[in-house]
């Protein structure tokens, strides 16, 4: 068995090193990079360096969000960060072997998962604050982006569910057939869209902006002539 592996970091060093820790084991084909543009092909694992030492919030690249990942770090810190972004483990720079074959160890003995159960792909599950808070896709009416947060409206609760991540992230997370941005700070879900005017967007009796581009796309969307 060969698990087709990315060795991500912009540390030359710490990079260097993990490639050779890579050729001590048979289990990696492992390929190397130094800048997180999205790979032509699919790995079975990713090794991803953390690129600011001092940071307080880590995003992994869309493209990586499917795939498990082993962080990297020179900070202590950074491994609580890690488990909230659900990365499988996390490595201390300097990187020491006996740390990479049990992070190795741990990857080749998770859980399998297996293809979503019906009711888990209508789900959605959101970190909010200290806790994972399940979202029914069908109940999703609109998400406002406040900076590095974003405000969920559901219909089936009293106020709006507050999460730290970005736009792009939760569109990875949503079938596109069902969602779609209407402005820089909106995203609203197209079977609860009630109407659309020149500048706004109707949804569950609230009036949301919409910019002229976005205009254009949603209402080809709903097979509406420009």
């Amino acid at each position: 068995m060969h698990l087709k592996t990315l060795l991500l970091d912009t540390d030359a060093t710490a990079l260097h090193v993990l490639q050779r820790f890579a050729r001590r084991t048979t289990l990696l084909d492992a390929v190397s990079a130094t800048q997180p543009d999205a790979p032509t092909e699919a790995y079975d694992l990713i090794f991803y360096g953390i690129a600011e030492p001092e940071t307080t919030l880590i995003r992994l690249p869309s493209w990586a969000e499917q795939t498990p990942v082993i962080l990297m770090s020179e900070q202590e810190q950074h491994a609580l960060l890690g488990y909230r972004i659900g990365a499988l483990d996390f490595l201390l720079k300097p990187l020491q072997y006996a740390d990479f074959e049990r992070a190795l160890q741990r990857f080749l003995h998770r859980p399998v998962t297996h293809e979503r159960t019906p009711w888990l792909q209508k789900s959605l599950f959101v970190r909010s604050g200290h806790r994972l808070v399940r979202l029914l896709l069908d109940d999703i009416l609109y998400v406002e982006g406040l900076k590095d947060y974003l405000k969920i409206y559901v219909r089936s609760l009293p106020h709006p569910v507050l999460t730290l991540m970005s736009f792009r992230e939760l569109s990875s997370r949503l079938p596109a057939q069902d969602f779609a941005r209407i402005h820089r700070s909106y995203l609203v879900a197209l079977p609860h869209v009630e109407a659309i005017s020149r500048q706004h967007v109707q949804v569950a009796g609230q009036e949301l902006p919409i910019g002229p581009l976005y205009r254009e796309s949603l209402l080809r969307g709903f097979g509406v002539a420009v």
